[in-house]
């Protein structure tokens, strides 16, 4: 097996992270971007692009495991979605650089093909599933990598999104409720399997002082002669003199 695929190898190169830039809100506002976009035209051409959703258990369905989370049905379901994937996405990219996309991409597809094999038959469209499988990685990775920021990204997480937890209920049947569980799962699932990469703030900068056989770093901090201790060169032994007089006595 190839190491990019081991959790903990590749991933963990001592290597400097490159800086933050427009990468960490690019794929978020690219992918909310796209669901605004097939909206727009579903609505707009009378496209029925639900019809392009995952419908369990049926091989005409299956292509749905793709689109599902660009297809939604109202403006309000997407809406709800969008703010979400927004926020989710760029604290994803942020604190976890390493498996962002990685955490995506897998969510996407294996929540989708859970639906395909679990769900009731219907029609199910929406990028819920991807949210709950964000909001699941984000809680349980911070739990297990046990560092201040990322368990407090946690708690943050669940303060602002604790409510999704109805939403893995049947209480509505218009809902889903198959994807969340699904997206969820996913979630927890990928932050066990990448529990051990490192996020942001641990991998550490290399460093090479010996690049060039430059050895300006060490004669600034141990002087030009630091080299002799390990040339095997004894400093001259000191003399001690000690100056003194009896005491006067009256």
């Amino acid at each position: 097996m190839k190491s990019w695929l081991k959790p903990g190898t590749a991933f963990n190169e001592k290597e400097e992270v490159a800086p933050l830039g427009i990468e960490v809100v690019l794929f978020p506002f690219l992918l909310i971007l796209l669901m605004w976009i097939s909206y727009w035209a579903d609505f707009t051409f009378n496209l029925n692009l639900y019809q392009w959703g995952i419908f369990p258990r049926e091989f005409s369905g299956l292509p749905g495991i793709v689109g599902t989370p660009l297809i939604h049905g109202d403006l309000k379901h997407l809406v709800s979605n969008t703010i979400p994937i927004l926020l989710l996405g760029v604290a994803l990219y942020y604190f976890y650089p390493r498996q962002a996309s990685w955490v995506i991409a897998i969510s996407w597809l294996v929540s989708g093909l859970l639906v395909w094999f679990f769900a009731r038959e219907s029609y199910h469209v929406g990028a819920s599933g991807l949210v709950y499988a964000l909001v699941g990685f984000i809680f349980f990775s911070g739990i297990l990598q046990g560092k201040s920021n990322l368990l407090a990204l946690s708690l943050l997480v669940v303060f602002v999104y604790g409510g999704l937890f109805w939403g893995l209920l049947p209480v509505e049947e218009k809902v889903s409720h198959e994807a969340h569980i699904a997206g969820g799962a996913v979630g927890m699932a990928l932050a066990v399997l990448y529990r051990r990469v490192l996020p942001r703030q641990s991998v550490p900068k290399a460093e090479d002082y010996w690049e060039d056989d430059d050895l300006s770093h060490e004669i600034a901090k141990y002087g030009e002669d630091y080299w002799k201790e390990y040339a095997g060169e004894k400093e001259p032994a000191h003399n001690v003199i000690y100056h003194y007089k009896p005491k006067e006595t009256d």
